[in-house]
């Protein structure tokens, strides 16, 4: 998610990117507040995680594409992203 939302950010305008993870971050921290009660077991807290989740894969990809857009080529500005998004994990799932 993180290589395709960078490979779109390189040739869109600088703000469609951000603006789609404040969105998705803002849904997220919505529904977190609309649930009745944000346990554990509560099947809604999934939709919350994997908006929260989309919303830094693709904060992240485009945050990568815009400060390397101009300097590097696009395939590398892919790379780049998908790189980083797959250690960030790795490196989560060692740790938790």
């Amino acid at each position: 998610m993180a290589a395709t939302a960078a490979f779109l950010q390189v040739e869109a305008r600088w703000w469609h990117g951000v603006a789609c993870a404040a969105a998705l971050m803002s849904a997220g921290l919505a529904a977190f507040v609309v649930m009745d009660a944000p346990e554990s077991h509560n099947p809604a807290l999934g939709i919350v995680v994997a908006l929260v989740v989309a919303a830094a894969c693709i904060g992240f990809g485009s945050v990568v594409a815009l400060g390397l857009r101009g300097r590097v080529r696009h395939g590398k500005i892919v790379f780049f992203a998908f790189a980083g998004m797959w250690l960030l994990f790795l490196g989560l799932r060692i740790v938790a």
